[in-house]
């Protein structure tokens, strides 16, 4: 429920946002992430897997989520 009741306002957030989105995720559904990134404005991408696991691709699709994290902290200057 507290999830439900926490409210951010994308436009308040100010460094570079790498949103992961999964096809057929049913807890948070790939349109609500198209919105999180369209309120982020220049500061925000969007990645998005096609997985048999839903919600779980991030638990299941470890090699993946990883390429996806790596390559943002590349491009920020961060090390993994």
């Amino acid at each position: 429920e507290s999830i439900d009741l926490h409210r951010i306002d994308p436009a308040q957030v100010k460094v570079p946002t790498v949103v992961v989105a999964v096809e057929g995720d049913r807890l948070v559904p790939l349109a609500d992430m198209v919105s999180l990134v369209e309120g982020l404005g220049l500061r925000g991408s969007l990645r998005v897997l096609r997985s048999p696991y839903g919600h779980d691709a991030f638990l299941k699709e470890i090699d993946r989520i990883d390429a996806i994290l790596t390559t943002a902290l590349r491009l920020t200057g961060e090390t993994a």
